[in-house]
């Protein structure tokens, strides 16, 4: 494991659960303009899975404002980052030779229902409306066939890439043949999810697989 995915793994577990007030506080904050977050490195994991991140999770005020997303049902942070995040979206549609589908990494039953909604779909979603010309949205074009545990609670990238094996599945083919894919999270940390979703598309016949996530 890197030292920086260390000393992010390292920030989650000081501060596993931030009470609602300060996680509240921290994403007021840099919703309101008050803070300039910490931009995203552009590294080998990156590299790896073809993948784009807009700023740095160890950033705390990035990291309040997904975790409001994921756990307070704080749902205007999704098109808070799809607003920030035209540049990016723009150079990722600048390379691609087609009109790009957009795809959000499903969540399990269980999790949706927990929350009322897939977080990653709503930033997809976002991102679609505001790229509505360029962009195709699908949110149910990958579906989630296994429960497996949160990646969160995997402490190694060996471990993520084992747990997450067999998760993802495309139910049907002929929505993804041929064509250019962006998958879309929340948090890329080591990979292995984007990997493995990027995995089952491909078998299915895409044409190339990208992704985009909020930070990592």
């Amino acid at each position: 494991m890197r030292l920086r995915d260390i000393a992010a793994k390292l920030l989650d577990i000081a501060f596993p659960a931030m009470d609602s007030l300060p996680r509240k506080s921290l994403t007021d904050e840099l919703l309101s303009g008050n803070h300039s977050p910490l931009p995203a490195i552009h590294d080998d994991i990156l590299n790896s899975i073809n993948g784009q991140a807009v700023y740095a999770y160890r950033d705390e005020h990035i990291r309040a404002a997904i975790k409001s997303l994921k756990y307070d049902g704080n749902t205007d942070v999704a098109q808070w980052f799809a607003d920030r995040s035209e540049d990016t979206i723009t150079q990722i549609i600048g390379g691609s030779q087609q009109k790009l589908l957009i795809v959000p990494i499903p969540v399990s039953f269980s999790r949706h229902l927990e929350r009322g909604y897939n977080q990653s779909a709503l930033i997809a979603e976002a991102i679609a409306r505001r790229f509505s010309d360029d962009i195709d949205y699908d949110e149910l074009c990958v579906t989630r066939t296994a429960f497996t545990q949160s990646q969160t609670k995997a402490r190694t990238r060996s471990e993520r890439a084992k747990n997450i094996i067999g998760a993802f599945e495309v139910k049907e083919p002929h929505r993804v043949v041929d064509r250019d894919i962006l998958i879309v999270d929340d948090v890329i940390t080591t990979g292995s999810t984007i990997r493995e979703a990027a995995r089952v598309l491909r078998a299915a016949g895409a044409r190339s697989v990208g992704c985009f996530a909020l930070a990592h």
